[in-house]
């Protein structure tokens, strides 16, 4: 065989995914006056998830955004991720989300109400009879 030449060939890849654990040690305080114990946030996750926010926004995005099923969202989330996460447990981030998000949530909707102009429809309008 004689060679002919080269060529470029470029493809994209999906880089390899796998979740990253990450352990928090905070130190807890207690308070002698009003007899509770105190202890910093984490500000990767809501109080008393074990998913960070990052996870917990995805599995939202893909319930809501990606209608998904929730067994498509459990198994999505195992098999791209490596995230094990129960049925019931994707309701229960929904439900945290929901309740963490409240009033960003009215502020939108008020933000939307005052303004000037509001479109959602993805109708097509016809001009002059043409689509």
């Amino acid at each position: 065989m004689r060679r002919k030449g080269s060529r470029k060939r470029i493809i994209e890849d999906m880089p390899i995914i796998n979740a990253e654990i990450k352990q928090y040690s905070p130190d807890r305080l207690y308070c002698r006056i009003c007899h509770r114990i105190y202890e910093p946030k984490i500000p990767d996750a809501l109080p008393n998830a074990t998913l960070s926010l990052r996870a917990m926004l995805t599995i939202a995005y893909f319930r809501t955004g990606m209608k998904m099923s929730i067994e498509n969202t459990v198994s999505t989330m195992m098999n791209v991720f490596g995230i094990r996460v129960s049925e019931g447990e994707v309701q229960n981030i929904l439900s945290q989300l929901s309740e963490s998000l409240r009033d960003e949530y009215s502020s939108l909707l008020h933000a939307i109400g005052d303004a000037p102009s509001r479109h959602m429809d993805s109708t097509s309008w016809g001009i002059d009879g043409d689509p």
